[in-house]
């Protein structure tokens, strides 16, 4: 289970490297970048785990913005981690001015 698990994360980690790097590609070769704005609103049983690397990747990717999120349940679900939906309206509002509302990691998600 584990080897099938480490596999899907590599080919994910490839897929969003092979991407970032086709954008790149594109961006030098026309001389014009399209900037897109993405903010993104976590939810997964593994961002403490294998996806930490991934997340990783995409905080510090230009124009990735994300919902501040916290760990929803660290005595059953150690990994696990999900966005204060409550901040939704703000985190967009900051990312379309091409900022990270912050802090981007906070307590425990209330229920």
């Amino acid at each position: 289970m584990a080897s099938n698990y480490s596999k899907l994360a590599k080919k994910r980690f490839i897929l969003i490297t092979k991407t970032h790097k086709k954008i790149n590609k594109i961006s030098d070769r026309t001389g014009v970048a399209k900037v897109t704005t993405v903010l993104l609103s976590l939810s997964t049983n593994d961002a403490l785990g294998m996806n930490m690397k991934n997340i990783g990747l995409l905080l510090n990717t230009k124009n990735i913005y994300f919902v501040p999120f916290g760990q929803d349940d660290p005595e059953k679900k150690p990994n696990s981690m999900t966005a204060h939906t409550d901040l939704l309206i703000p985190a967009l509002e900051a990312a379309l001015e091409n900022r990270q509302l912050q802090p981007v990691i906070r307590d425990i998600v209330k229920k």
